[in-house]
């Protein structure tokens, strides 16, 4: 018992603390001086205005992918709030997220009025941390936004390259290998020029370079609670499973090290692995809701609930969805896997007369990744790690059934998610291998 009680204690200390930091950041960027941050807004928002809401990253981009769409309609909420930000005293601003309200039919057009004019009023986002505004005003007070998203793929790389070479020197280079192949090919670079996707990706770099410096140091348990609230500080429910990426990392560790030895035991430090992200986000984002109902003096408790029942599970808001539930999850799933690398540029070509191409090509990736692994498997006993991952790499899906309407309103950008599917059956296949067989 008192064992038990020690571990309650530490991870109530880690809340607190986190919950202390994240309040320390926005503290941070309230200090930054007005004038040069509103300025930075008002050009920002004239050249989003001219973008439009969902522009493509590449003007060239016939074909519309919506791997290239960018995200005005968000991104103008938070340069919404970094404007306004020191328009209430610094706790409440910190707390309550304020942001301007005008005529105008979606976020972008409202934020081009509040930065044309001073009549508007403020309505809070309590319910959400806006972590990301914690650096973007500061950045707002040298920068512009297009500015900003340059620097954004600048570092967004930069940190993918040191985290590969962290993996690679601490894990193994499959694992390396399988990490660039898989995030590139989700489009990286659009994903850090848009202020909302990117806090998932951010989240889940730190995570992992945290797990290659802090494994066998600090509990795995630890980190990914620690993974799953900054998580909740960074992402506005955008991509937040992304970050769940990091337990397959602890689990090929702990099967690299021999830590666990059979599929019961894996699945079990899965499942954990799963209930601990799940608790450091949801108490992380509660925390937020807690600070900004006694700051607010309102129940934010009450409208984030009322709003994850209308986003996930209800079909209230959508008069374009389908009919049942089960259509929702249908096509939630089949609109995330057809927009995923390589899938949607096989089916443009497939639409574009190049039916027999794209057909031939997959019967013969298929035909010789079977005739391989027939060729070098390892025997039937050795395969239970390959089977672990292949249920990891269902968890996308369990949540695109899960969330249905969100997954269905929102599967251009959720369909990023499968970063974990990708990821996991890549490991899968390889760990099914007997390299040793084919060398010799």
């Amino acid at each position: 018992m008192p064992e038990f009680l020690g571990c309650i204690r530490k991870y109530i200390i880690l809340t607190v603390c986190m919950t202390a930091a994240f309040v320390g950041l926005k503290m941070l960027a309230y200090c930054v001086p007005d004038e040069p941050v509103k300025e930075n807004v008002k050009k920002s928002a004239e050249y989003m205005q001219k973008e439009g809401v969902y522009p493509s990253m590449y003007a060239d981009d016939e074909y519309n992918l919506y791997s290239q769409r960018l995200d005005n309609y968000t991104d103008a909420v938070f340069l919404n709030v970094a404007y306004n930000m020191r328009n209430t005293n610094i706790l409440e601003a910190v707390l309550c997220d304020y942001r301007g309200v005008a005529d105008g039919d979606n976020p972008l057009d409202q934020l081009y009025q509040v930065v044309s004019s001073e009549d508007y009023s403020l309505v809070s986002y309590g319910r959400q941390w806006f972590g990301t505004v914690s650096f973007l005003r500061i950045l707002l007070s040298l920068f512009t936004l297009p500015e900003i998203r340059i620097l954004s793929q600048y570092l967004m790389f930069i940190l993918l390259g040191l985290t590969v070479l962290l993996v690679s020197k601490t894990v193994d280079d499959k694992m390396a290998i399988v990490l660039l192949v898989n995030i590139i090919v989700i489009s990286l670079d659009v994903v850090a020029a848009s202020v909302n996707h990117a806090g998932a990706f951010y989240s889940l770099f730190l995570g992992i370079i945290m797990v290659c410096l802090l494994h066998n140091k600090v509990s795995d348990y630890l980190m990914i609670y620690m993974v799953g609230g900054i998580t909740a500080y960074l992402d506005l429910f955008s991509l937040p499973f992304v970050t769940p990426v990091v337990a397959v990392f602890i689990l090929y560790i702990n099967y690299k090290e021999k830590k666990i030895s059979n599929f019961k035991t894996g699945f079990l430090k899965l499942v954990y692995l799963a209930l601990f992200w799940v608790a450091g986000y949801v108490v992380l984002w509660m925390s937020k809701w807690l600070l900004a109902s006694i700051a607010g003096k309102r129940n934010v408790f009450a409208d984030a609930m009322i709003e994850m029942g209308r986003q996930s599970m209800g079909k209230t808001t959508i008069d374009w969805g389908p009919d049942t539930t089960g259509g929702y999850i249908v096509e939630s799933v089949k609109l995330c896997f057809e927009n995923m690398f390589p899938v949607n540029y096989l089916k443009m070509a497939y639409q574009n007369g190049q039916r027999n191409f794209v057909c031939g090509f997959i019967f013969i990736v298929l035909l010789l990744l079977i005739l391989f692994l027939v060729r070098y498997h390892k025997r039937v006993g050795q395969l239970w790690f390959s089977c672990l991952l292949m249920v990891a790499a269902a968890f996308p899906y369990v949540c695109y059934a899960i969330m249905h309407t969100h997954a269905f309103i929102h599967f251009w950008m959720w369909f990023r998610i499968q970063v974990i599917t990708w990821m996991a059956v890549s490991l899968a296949y390889i760990e099914a291998l007997d390299l040793k067989k084919y060398k010799e």
